[in-house]
């Protein structure tokens, strides 16, 4: 599965980025280092939002469908 494979490789960059950035490898701000993680985060959210705004949407018009018959 796509999305798996996608989460999968996020989590794989955030533990990478976590372990260079502890070990003093990295330099970079720990913005960057949790960046995966914020990814996964917005993407997540943004799935709730396109998924209650479409159950919203499907709702009032099977109430309007309703009303007509």
């Amino acid at each position: 599965n796509f999305k798996e494979r996608i989460m999968t490789m996020l989590n794989a960059l955030l533990i990478i980025f976590v372990i260079a950035k502890i070990l003093g490898f990295i330099t970079w701000s720990w913005w960057i280092v949790l960046s995966p993680l914020l990814i996964q985060v917005s993407i997540g959210l943004l799935s709730l939002v396109f998924y209650g705004v479409a159950n919203f949407r499907i709702t009032s018009l099977l109430k309007k469908l309703k009303k007509e018959l």
